[in-house]
């Protein structure tokens, strides 16, 4: 439903109630959802923009093998934007999303243009060191391969448990239709009163 707000046509376009979905969605762990809340966060529609959760939200969508989301976080990657800049990483997340995208006319060719702008200021020696590490992410999982290289990781992936808290209600909200999903899931923060 989320999705649907975020590309309805015209007037019935509505980044804010896409965000309330996809917020709900993601915090359940539907990896579409988070990579589409973390475009959310990057483009600040429904929200400020906000670059951390950005990149935290693609970090969990792409460790589950979302390839727009590894994508996303290997252009943050390359271009330095809250992560610090690593072209190796950014390149290989890439390579690994166009092996996924691949079928896709319309995305590939964006893909291959996105690893043409990273591989440009690399060295050959980058380039393969790359590869390696795609491989390596393939073999071991992102996050294993990521924190074997020593790379800077977005908070989502320096804890797997990691769950974001929910966006604020907005101010028409009542306190007593606040999902207390998270709540629930995190007891150590918000012990039940007797």
């Amino acid at each position: 439903l989320g999705r649907l707000y975020m590309v309805a046509p015209g007037p019935d376009r509505d980044y804010a109630k896409a965000f309330e979905w996809l917020s709900k969605a993601a915090a359940q762990g539907d990896v579409g959802a988070q990579s589409n809340l973390g475009m959310l966060y990057l483009r600040g529609l429904g929200r400020p923009r906000d670059f951390v959760k950005a990149a935290g939200w693609f970090g969990a969508a792409a460790m589950a093998g979302n390839a727009y989301a590894q994508t996303n976080l290997g252009l943050m990657y390359a271009s330095g934007r809250v992560l610090p800049r690593d072209s190796v990483v950014g390149y290989a997340l890439l390579i690994l999303s166009s092996i996924a995208l691949e079928p896709h006319g319309d995305v590939e060719g964006k893909t291959m243009r996105d690893r043409e702008a990273v591989a440009g200021g690399m060295t050959p020696a980058q380039i393969g060191e790359s590869e390696a590490l795609a491989f390596q992410i393939q073999r071991d999982g992102m996050l294993r391969a990521l924190k074997n290289r020593g790379s800077a990781l977005p908070e989502s992936m320096m804890d797997p448990s990691w769950v974001p808290p929910p966006p604020a209600p907005p101010a028409t909200v009542s306190p007593a239709a606040v999902d207390l999903t998270y709540q629930a899931t995190h007891l150590a923060r918000f012990p039940r009163k007797a």
